[in-house]
């Protein structure tokens, strides 16, 4: 495919069969791909700005549907996202016992493990990372009966990538701020200036 492309990691292999409709394989996006992965009607153009001394979240994304993880994909990279994919949540399960990440985005409709099956297992193993359901038949039933499975958030598919990256932001924006309730404060130093004056500085971005 022409034009600009988006190099990305996958676990496993994609399944050779498309699935029955109405299983699995709704498209996750209301635009199209074009240009080998530029958004229309989606993401803006313009990368969001971060802060140089913080490091790229992480993201794992588990989709069987190779449209879908490519249109996931193109739209995190382009805002600065590190993404790593798995092609159920079978092959995510093992991504996660072998790396860690800042939050997990997985359809539910999959084969061998679904994204339910895989949140369960997330949570038993006492995984922490929030979780951003994007599937077209998000089981929110299951999720409100069983609130140990929180924190999930539904994005129901389709979806623009924009929907997609407000999520994601909105998503890891509480979680940070979770975190920060409960990690200890940052050790400050403190330096003189020139009248003895001492500035306190945590060497963080504001």
């Amino acid at each position: 495919m022409p034009g600009r492309t988006y190099e990305y990691h996958q676990w496993g292999k994609y399944p050779t069969v498309n699935p029955p409709e109405g299983a699995h394989g709704v498209p996750a996006y209301a635009g199209t791909l074009k240009n080998g992965g530029i958004l229309r009607g989606g993401a803006s153009a313009a990368p969001q700005a971060r802060c140089q001394t913080r490091p790229a979240k992480r993201i794992l994304v588990v989709e069987d549907d190779p449209l879908n993880l490519q249109f996931n994909v193109a739209a995190l990279s382009r805002f600065g996202y590190q993404t790593k994919t798995a092609e159920d949540g079978a092959a995510a399960w093992k991504a996660l016992q072998a790396n860690g990440y800042d939050l997990l985005i997985t359809d539910n409709n999959m084969p061998r493990v679904s994204g339910i099956e895989l949140v369960k297992k997330v949570r038993s193993a006492h995984m922490t990372l929030p979780v951003i359901m994007a599937s077209a038949g998000v089981p929110t039933r299951e999720l409100d009966r069983n609130p140990w499975l929180q924190p999930v958030a539904a994005l129901a598919k389709p979806y623009t990538g924009d929907e997609l990256l407000r999520t994601v932001k909105k998503v890891l924006h509480e979680a940070d701020s979770a975190r920060k309730q409960i990690e200890p404060l940052p050790i400050l130093s403190q330096r003189k200036l020139g009248n003895g004056g001492p500035v306190v500085s945590n060497h963080g971005c504001p």
